[in-house]
């Protein structure tokens, strides 16, 4: 207990401080380990366009494009393998520390999920696994017109009117086989897979793919841990990722189905063949990407996170991560899911994760 006050607050002096103090404070506890992969992944952000930063950001006022170009052209100088040292004074010297309030973040993790799935369905591989379809858009009300609320609406279009996008227990009955990219063997996987937001495919043949996400219909998130409960299948302190796959196997694919259908967001998913991307585009870093909400966040900024995770390893995770993701549970300022990579001991990671930290956004000074 002791422990865990001391980070904590600990965590909250380092929002109070000043911008001109961050090197100091910010991340002098980051592995000098880190700072190889830190650099691969700016250079990979900093040399595309300028990042959109939302003007429903808290740091919007502080963003300026121009001054992300002069960074990265003095970062340019520095060539793609700095040491770690140069790495690290790098970013001291050209950028700043940005608070994004005082309450506390909250995070969870996301790992590279496992699917079993075909490009051909049968009795076995009968789930379908669905691209963007052709009916679905999404509307900016402010590009239509700039005194209209902030928001974003998932419709659905047809020859004579648009209407909101189906929820996910009638995706099958209006997509069909249409749009199917592969057909997955275990719905069950599906579902936290797209939870998870990305992964990788066995295929039959025992070759694989990989799926990351492409877009959803518009839904807010509903966890379904309360409705497991709520059937008797588990006990609220038992529920857990792994727990509820269990749980929604044994009742049998029906009740299953009808359980996963409450949560009525749905994601769609586009087939990569190299490497797990992002939504931003961006390959995903073990432990050094994060999803956001775009809606706050640009792609491909830098965040300073530190999660305290004292309750199921004992330690403070502070990392230099990008904000290369997003997910259909990701709402809010400092709101973030941290991705652990993939392979079993980063399955353990995230579906324990669901705790406090802080994060600050590092801007390029002026």
């Amino acid at each position: 207990m002791i422990k865990s006050w001391v980070q904590w607050a600990v965590l909250a002096y380092c929002v109070g401080v000043s911008s001109a103090a961050w090197g100091g404070t910010c991340y002098h506890t980051l592995p000098m380990k880190d700072w190889a992969a830190v650099w691969k992944m700016y250079m990979g952000s900093c040399q595309e366009a300028p990042p959109k930063v939302p003007a429903s950001s808290p740091y919007s006022g502080k963003w300026s494009p121009l001054s992300w170009q002069a960074a990265c052209s003095a970062a340019l100088n520095l060539g793609a393998s700095p040491t770690p040292q140069a790495a690290q004074e790098f970013f001291h010297t050209h950028f700043e520390c940005v608070p994004l309030g005082k309450a506390p973040a909250k995070f969870t993790g996301y790992y590279l999920a496992g699917l079993e799935a075909s490009y051909k369905k049968d009795s076995v591989y009968n789930t379908p696994v669905y691209e963007w379809p052709d009916d679905l858009s999404v509307l900016d009300l402010q590009d239509a017109d700039p005194d209209l609320p902030n928001r974003r609406l998932w419709l659905m279009r047809s020859q004579v009117n648009l209407k909101p996008y189906p929820p996910r227990a009638q995706i099958h009955s209006h997509l069909g086989d249409k749009h199917a990219i592969l057909w997955a063997k275990d719905p069950v996987d599906l579902f936290f897979l797209q939870i998870q937001g990305s992964g990788v495919v066995s295929l039959p043949d025992g070759g694989t793919t990989f799926i990351t996400f492409s877009g959803r219909n518009g839904y807010p998130y509903k966890a379904i841990g309360k409705e497991a409960v709520r059937r008797g299948l588990l006990k609220k302190e038992d529920v857990t990722m792994l727990s509820l796959k269990d749980a929604l196997r044994k009742v049998g694919p029906k009740v299953a189905a009808s359980i996963m259908n409450t949560n009525p967001s749905y994601v769609f998913f586009k087939e990569t063949q190299n490497a797990i991307v992002g939504a931003s585009g961006h390959v995903l870093e073990a432990q050094h990407s994060i999803a956001i909400d775009p809606d706050y966040h640009a792609y491909g900024l830098p965040f300073i996170i530190r999660i305290d995770n004292t309750k199921v390893t004992g330690e403070v995770i502070e990392k230099i991560a990008f904000s290369h993701d997003t997910g259909s549970a990701i709402r809010g300022v400092k709101r973030f899911d941290f991705f652990t990579g993939s392979g079993t001991d980063a399955m353990n990671l995230a579906s324990s994760m669901n705790t406090g930290g802080d994060a600050m956004v590092l801007l390029p000074k002026r």
